[in-house]
């Protein structure tokens, strides 16, 4: 006996069976949609973790070589990270030998403390104690805190330090704009000068400490001879 709802079923068994089949299709491709898109969302996520943990176990090293005192080997930090030692360009102390420039267009340098002198004519611009700019002393730093030239006079130079070859032994020729004994207070200031060889000079002051307390009191010039 049939029941009421396939007594008022209008579709055949047949017609029945095709629909249910459609219904079971379309489930189907809904589940297969659903789990591909499951698939791909877990990839991705996969994916973007693989990535990161890559990124995160790249590190990029920079090395500094850092010069440490003469004698000892050359030391590697770390960009950021403090050195334990690094080499400081120096200026030849009053007590110490300063080679000349092997280079004629370079000017040498030279630091004197109070009471020291310089023998420019030398192959080594060796700085002495003496008590003026007598016999080979060409320049003299006084305990005045004056600088003084072998032959008494220095004279004003305004033009620059490549011109000096040719302006100063002109300069000194002409005998103007000469000055004494000068306090070396105007860092940057030039004059002309003959040695007591009678080689014509430069020199400018390159720095310069007269206040009372440490550091000791000093002149730090460039200098050229010979021109």
């Amino acid at each position: 006996m049939r029941n009421a709802n396939q007594a008022n079923d209008p579709l055949t068994p047949a017609a029945r069976t095709a629909r249910s089949g459609r219904r079971r299709v379309a489930v189907i491709v809904v589940i297969a949609a659903l789990a591909l898109t499951v698939a791909i969302v877990g990839a991705y996520a996969a994916g973007r973790k693989q990535g990161a943990a890559a990124a995160a176990a790249t590190t990029v090293t920079e090395s500094v070589t850092v010069s440490p005192d003469p004698g000892s080997p050359p030391a590697t930090s770390s960009r950021g990270a403090a050195p334990s030692s690094a080499s400081r360009s120096s200026v030849p102390s009053a007590r110490s030998a300063a080679p000349r420039a092997a280079d004629d267009d370079v000017s040498s340098q030279i630091r004197l403390e109070p009471g020291y002198g310089v023998d420019l004519d030398a192959p080594e611009a060796n700085a002495e104690e003496v008590s003026g700019p007598d016999g080979d002393i060409d320049l003299h730093f006084s305990d005045d805190l004056t600088v003084t030239a072998s032959r008494a006079a220095l004279f004003y130079y305004y033009g620059t330090e490549s011109d000096a070859k040719t302006d100063c032994p002109k300069t000194v020729k002409e005998g103007r704009s000469t000055t004494g004994p000068l306090t070396p207070s105007a860092i940057g200031s030039q004059y002309c000068f003959r040695t007591s060889r009678g080689a014509y000079g430069w020199f400018n002051i390159n720095s310069v400490d007269l206040q009372p307390g440490p550091p000791e009191d000093h002149v730090v010039i460039n200098y050229r001879v010979g021109l």
